[in-house]
């Protein structure tokens, strides 16, 4: 369909591109080819009479006009997307929709398998898109309509948009049951003199957790292994004399099948609050409604 002479499916496409400033992104977001997203990009450009994204250095970049007009493509979408699904009723058991949900690989561990199968069960035509965190803000992505939902710790909740705690969690060690310098328990010494195992997220501000626990242990910590994943952390113990400090919810299930133990932590470490986060402007529409108590439930 046209509308002044634009495609309006070309709409979605310049979304993605001008947020995405790369075409092999916006492919890889709009789920077409990139010679597909390249042609979207060429049909723009024309009709524009603007580059909208042009090379700087090693990266792309925006051109003013485009800069210009990304909030106001962004704010198009997203109030198409409130048409579209604006229906009073929502009845999960036939409704054919999917819900995007930006969460890190931990709560994709933990969490996000009882969602799975759950929606196996009582809504057989939804789908999952679960995306993972990356450059940018997260919650910032409910405005841009990439995501319908965030889970994020509640410390990095935008004061923007709703949010609703999801579940508390607590810090433990996790140890090898060969582990030959911690008995029964884990004294502070034992502690403080271990090499740790510890993650370390690509975003800084996915890195708070790791930084509470690194500042707690001191200047003289020996970190041993930093990896990128939380979720490999049990596994990674396994035949060492390692400590990794990982959220209970994570250690608990693992640890008959990884041979592994928990132990309390000797110190006072802040509690991991989840918090789910919508769009302020999205809490009225049903399948939301749903969706969130739909989270709730099962946390």
């Amino acid at each position: 369909m046209r509308f002044e002479r634009l495609d309006l499916n070309l709409l979605v496409a310049l979304d993605a591109l001008l947020d995405e400033q790369s075409v092999t992104k916006a492919a890889r977001r709009l789920n077409l080819s990139q010679p597909a997203t390249s042609n979207a990009l060429a049909k723009l450009r024309n009709h524009f009479s603007d580059p909208l994204i042009i090379p700087m250095g090693h990266r792309m970049v925006l051109t003013p006009f485009a800069a210009g007009l990304a909030p106001s493509v962004r704010d198009l979408l997203r109030r198409a997307r409130d048409v579209v699904r604006s229906a009073n009723h929502f009845d999960p058991a036939t409704a054919s929709r999917s819900f995007s949900l930006i969460a890190s690989e931990l709560i994709a561990t933990i969490f996000i398998p009882r969602l799975v199968r759950h929606l196996a069960c009582a809504a057989p035509n939804i789908s999952l898109i679960l995306i993972e965190p990356d450059a940018g803000d997260p919650v910032g992505d409910l405005d841009s309509g990439i995501a319908d939902f965030v889970i994020v710790p509640k410390e990095f909740a935008n004061r923007e948009h709703p949010s609703h705690k999801l579940y508390e969690d607590r810090w433990i060690g996790a140890i090898w049951t060969g582990n030959r310098l911690i008995g029964d328990e884990m004294t502070l010494d034992q502690y403080l003199r271990s090499r740790h195992i510890v993650t370390k997220f690509g975003r800084a501000q996915w890195m708070a957790a790791t930084s509470a626990i690194v500042e707690a242990l001191g200047p003289d910590a020996s970190i041993a292994v930093t990896m990128p994943v939380s979720a490999a952390l049990p596994e990674a113990i396994v035949g060492t004399d390692l400590v990794a400090t990982v959220p209970e919810r994570l250690a608990l299930p693992r640890m008959a099948d990884l041979d592994i133990r928990v132990v309390p932590i000797p110190l006072v470490l802040p509690p991991i609050i989840e918090v789910v986060q919508w769009h302020r402007e999205r809490s009225s529409e049903p399948g939301m409604g749903w969706m969130l108590n739909t989270l709730t439930a099962l946390s």
